[in-house]
């Protein structure tokens, strides 16, 4: 199935911060549905090209790189989706951007081990194998 999306950085005016910075937001449209995730940085206004939706100045330049990459792994999401013939969701690409969905049991418990064999002897290391 063919979907119509956009991916594009924005600058949430409408919740500004007390010391006058605004949020970043990566606005997701699929389909015509909107979703709006933090990008987790805050910005003023005047260092904010609405034009170009990037952060203005050389300064901000390793910010906007990483803007840059975080949407073209959104877009990159949506077109491998698209090429496996899954039905796409705002849940899904919500989901990939948690890092969500992706993960199992295993994963869970290697981390789990790697803590807990901190403070454990080897010993009892040895049944968690």
């Amino acid at each position: 199935m063919k979907y119509s999306y956009s991916v594009k950085t924005i600058l949430r005016k409408d919740k500004t911060k007390k010391d006058g910075t605004c949020p970043l937001y990566y606005q997701i449209i699929l389909n015509s549905d909107l979703l709006r995730l933090p990008v987790g940085k805050s910005l003023k206004p005047t260092d904010w090209d609405s034009k170009k939706s990037y952060p203005k100045g050389m300064k901000l330049s390793k910010l906007k790189r990483n803007l840059e990459k975080r949407e073209q792994s959104f877009k990159d999401f949506i077109t491998d989706c698209e090429l496996q013939d899954k039905d796409i969701s705002l849940e899904m690409i919500k989901n990939f951007y948690n890092g969500s969905g992706t993960k199992d049991f295993y994963v869970h418990f290697e981390k789990f081990c790697k803590k807990k064999f901190r403070t454990i002897k080897p010993g009892t290391q040895y049944h968690y194998k």
